[in-house]
């Protein structure tokens, strides 16, 4: 165990690493820190290859657990609480999390934190946990080929209900890929603003099979019609449009018009009929 004796150090890491490569850092518990709990840092040199494994952080001033200039790293079965920024915070790319929790963090509000923040390219997220966080669950800020797969987000927001989300693609934030999570009320009243929400100038993201019930605002908010949202339960992305169908015939110029479903979360611009009994001409 490692204490830090927060109450009379102002300054200081749990453990501090830097430019590591292939160490293994297993079964600690870092508490009561005034700054990061776990630090790998680097600078052009880099670390990498290295494992995080059970490690247990609670009651820090910042990060629980942070990534810099760090690449092709684990961090698997790590329990963060009661962080005083991120649960866990990815400033570089190449990294897999596997069944990390991140509770209760962001308890700062001066440093904006959520619960699992990622500035950084081509990390996985498998079987994540992120809640009662008090601003987002999980952050990604101009984050691009990201995965969250299997997640389990809810009761985020904490520290003002219906003003952040559970998972939020923010800035540039283009072609991640959040598949098969939950995000969003798991007891008491909607805290979480919207379950997966994309802002800014993201864009080409993938929304795919997550249950999204009890959210504030909305379940799944979008700024791209090109990002790809489908088979979400309590997001409705069946939508109908109507059709015109204008007949020449007796009466001439009639116009007939049926609705059509389409699957679709927008509106298409076109559809395409096939008639069973067509009349000697259409205009659809």
């Amino acid at each position: 165990m490692i204490d830090g004796n927060r109450d009379n150090n102002a300054d200081g890491h749990g453990i501090h690493l830097f430019n590591a490569a292939d160490s293994l850092i297993e079964n600690v518990y870092i508490k009561n820190v005034a700054k990061r709990g776990l630090f790998l840092d680097g600078d052009s040199t880099k670390g990498i290859l290295n494992s995080i494994v059970k490690v247990h952080v609670n009651n820090v001033g910042e990060d629980g657990i942070s990534l810099r200039y760090n690449y092709d790293n684990w961090i698997y079965r790590c329990y963060v609480e009661h962080c005083g920024r991120h649960g866990v915070a990815l400033f570089s790319g190449n990294n897999r999390l596997v069944a990390v929790h991140a509770f209760d963090c962001g308890r700062n509000p001066d440093l904006n934190g959520a619960g699992i923040y990622i500035s950084s390219n081509a990390n996985e997220l498998i079987g994540c946990v992120a809640d009662t966080n008090n601003q987002h669950g999980i952050n990604i800020y101009n984050g691009n080929r990201n995965k969250i797969l299997d997640g389990y987000v809810f009761d985020n927001s904490a520290e003002a209900s219906g003003e952040y989300s559970g998972i939020r693609l923010a800035g540039t934030s283009t072609n991640n890929t959040i598949i098969n999570c939950f995000s969003g009320t798991v007891s008491g009243s909607p805290t979480q603003k919207y379950g997966i929400v994309e802002e800014g100038n993201s864009e080409n993201n993938v929304i795919i099979n997550c249950n999204v019930a009890g959210n504030v605002v909305a379940n799944i908010e979008t700024t791209d019609p090109d990002t790809i949202v489908a088979y979400n339960q309590g997001y409705k992305t069946k939508n109908s449009g109507t059709v015109t169908i204008n007949i020449n015939g007796t009466p001439a110029g009639t116009t007939l018009k049926y609705p059509v479903e389409h699957g679709l979360a927008v509106q298409p611009d076109h559809v395409m009929l096939t008639l069973k009994q067509p009349p000697t001409a259409v205009d659809v």
